[in-house]
């Protein structure tokens, strides 16, 4: 499955459900790597309010460590399409999948949103295996 096949499953696998827990931007990453690798990385996290996602992020250490317990470390250079993304949108932070010329992220309570390229602080390569 190539990126664009597997953030259009992503999409469709998440798109109904949002909340934390099930339709959070953790959620749609683990989602979409899981498509493109089959590893379904993340399995052993649950949680169901913004309290219990907020445990497990403090417990990893923040989006960026968790995303980098499972994918490694990130890399430093230019975004590309498919590539896992922290980013900042607006006065929060999200983790993304990158596309053409943006960042798709699933906030817990707006859906989908685009993020600006200029605003990802990281970044994880995800290819499929």
């Amino acid at each position: 499955m190539d990126w664009t096949e597997a953030i259009q499953q992503a999409v469709l696998d998440t798109r109904d459900s949002l909340g934390y827990g099930t339709g959070d931007c953790l959620q749609f990453v683990r989602t979409y790597v899981r498509l493109m690798t089959g590893v379904d990385h993340g399995a052993d996290i649950a949680y169901d309010s913004e309290m219990g996602a907020m445990r497990a992020l403090a417990d990893a250490g923040g989006i960026e460590e968790m995303i980098t317990r499972y994918l490694g470390a990130p890399e430093v250079r230019e975004p590309e399409p498919g590539d896992i993304a922290f980013v900042h949108v607006g006065n929060e932070h999200s983790a993304g999948v990158v596309s053409d010329g943006f960042v798709f992220c699933l906030h817990h309570e707006k859906g989908f949103v685009k993020a600006a390229l200029n605003s990802v602080m990281e970044v994880w390569p995800c290819r499929s295996q």
